[in-house]
Order: C-alpha cells, then sequence, then structure tokens
C-alpha cells in the first residue's frame, strides 16, 4: 500500500491489457503493425500515468524519502526484489535477469 491500490491497479492492467489487445489484433484481426502499436501506446500511457500519480503523492509528502525514479524502481520491481534477496540466503547466488524475467516476461 505504498503507493495506493490506483497506481499498482493501473500497472497491472497497462501491463496484462496491453498484451492481450495487442493479441486480439495479432490473432483475431491479424493486423500485426496494429497490434504493436496498441501494445506500446496502451502500456505507455498506463506507465505515464502511474509516473504522474507517484509525482503527484511525492508532493504531498513533507519529507520526500526517495526520488521519483527511486520509488518507480521500487512500484516496478520492489516485491520480485526482496524475494531474490530473501532467496539469497538459502539458495545462493541468482542471476541479475532472474527477478527481470520473473515480473516482466513469465507472466506475458
Amino acid at each position: 500500500d505504498k503507493f495506493g491500490k490506483k497506481v499498482v491497479y493501473t500497472l497491472i492492467l497497462s501491463t496484462f491489457g496491453s498484451l492481450l489487445l495487442a493479441a486480439l489484433c495479432w490473432f483475431i484481426l491479424g493486423a500485426t503493425l496494429t497490434g504493436f502499436v496498441v501494445l506500446f501506446l496502451f502500456y505507455g500511457f498506463g506507465v505515464l500515468y502511474c509516473y504522474e500519480q507517484i509525482k503527484k503523492l511525492q508532493a504531498d509528502l513533507p519529507k520526500q524519502e526517495h526520488t521519483t525514479r527511486v520509488a518507480l524502481l521500487d512500484l516496478f520491481m520492489g516485491n520480485v526484489n526482496e524475494l531474490t534477496s530473501e532467496l539469497e540466503k538459502s539458495v545462493g547466488p541468482i542471476p541479475k535477469a532472474w527477478p527481470f524475467l520473473v515480473k516482466h516476461f513469465i507472466p506475458q
């Protein structure tokens, strides 16, 4: 609840919604280029909205604990980075690409 439900759900919707709409264009309509345009625009506007909301959230705080960049990294990768740190204690070193793949590639 660091960022609020609105920001988190927007990021989820932009991540999976953009892929779903692009897949509809690719496989139902057969429009490959349109699918890629939809994918990048839908995802881009969702991320832009999250960015603006985080900036607004930070402006409302009397003391900024983090910069906007750190807050965005926490939103995008925070929970999986915490999981990686926890797992490294028991299984040893984990490749640096693993958290990114788990968060952004495997769910797709």
